[in-house]
């Protein structure tokens, strides 16, 4: 039985990835996913009360090619998720080498990337690295296929480009939102808001099992860009916010040198890329973009701001 391979199947997405996959799975108990983690307890406990999908936890580094051998036996489709850091694109090599070398089944690679990627991004931007490592796995890919004379059943690639998650703002706003403020970065030009499409993880994760369930041709090579229904400035997100916890919230713009001072607990590495990120964001490219990728594949609206901060309020109280 041809089995599915998940890298990063432990953080927010990975984590919707494989619930969507069970509810996927209800009428047709037959999907097998191998899970690669540190910590086989801790994925356990996440994953274990899933009864329609079979889960074999991996414990190990994927950064041993060693490893692979035995992690690809009868693996035809992959999820790649790796962590954001400078040394991204040299640990994706490895992995897709090492899952190209070991992987006789394999037919795809679905990989999580970041919307806006391009080759003039920053280098200690985070999307300059998703995008060196687009480049490298489809360059990957063209040369495997070529070298074994692969036409009729090559490997395929597929790149999911989220926006920005809801999520962040449990992570990166919750305690200033519980005081009353939300801050941004201040836009370059005064009375000239930027916007951005935030979408809910949870539904790169629904889109992600879609893509892993559904026929390798329909989407083989493809790319999607994948944001929520609404472009809101960060004013008009504060007046939702407000409605939903109940209490004013403000949108309070800062100066880069601010934002940067204020993550002085992250490293250094960490500050910088997040600090680029803003910086993209005030230029209104495509992060404020809203895109229809996701309601045509999935057939449904992707959930909105509102429907995250009324689901998540207390979080914020």
């Amino acid at each position: 039985m041809s089995k599915l391979l998940i890298v990063g199947a432990t953080g927010i997405v990975g984590q919707s990835l494989i619930k969507s996959l069970n509810d996927e799975m209800k009428e047709n108990n037959n999907l097998t996913i191998k899970v690669i983690t540190r910590d086989g307890n801790k994925a356990k406990s996440l994953f274990e009360k899933y009864e329609n999908i079979k889960i074999e936890y991996l414990e190990g580094d994927v950064s041993s090619e060693n490893n692979y051998s035995e992690w690809m036996k009868d693996v035809e489709r992959m999820f790649l998720l790796t962590p954001s850091f400078p040394q991204q694109v040299s640990l994706e090599q490895l992995i897709i080498h090492s899952a190209l070398t070991h992987g006789k089944d394999l037919k795809q690679i679905v990989r999580l990337s970041g919307l806006g990627t391009s080759a003039d991004r920053d280098s200690n931007c985070l999307l300059k690295w998703h995008f060196d490592s687009e480049v490298n796995l489809q360059q990957s890919l063209k040369n495997f296929n070529e070298k074994n004379n692969l036409q009729q059943q090559s490997i395929s690639f597929v790149i999911l480009r989220p926006n920005s998650f809801m999520q962040n703002f449990l992570v990166y706003d919750r305690e200033a939102i519980k005081q009353g403020v939300l801050y941004y970065i201040k836009p370059d030009v005064e009375g000239r808001d930027f916007y951005v499409s935030h979408v809910d993880s949870r539904d790169v994760g629904e889109f992600a099992a879609k893509i892993l369930i559904e026929s390798i041709e329909d989407h083989a090579n493809n790319t999607y860009n994948i944001t929520g229904p609404q472009s809101l400035s960060f004013p008009q997100l504060t007046s939702i916010i407000s409605k939903a916890l109940g209490k004013e919230i403000i949108a309070v713009p800062i100066e880069e040198e601010q934002l940067f001072a204020s993550m002085n607990e992250y490293p250094l590495w960490v500050r910088w890329m997040m600090l680029k990120l803003a910086q993209l964001g005030k230029t209104n490219g495509v992060a404020s973009h809203v895109n229809g990728d996701f309601k045509i594949v999935m057939g449904k609206e992707a959930r909105s701001v509102e429907n995250f901060f009324e689901e998540f309020k207390n979080d914020f109280l």
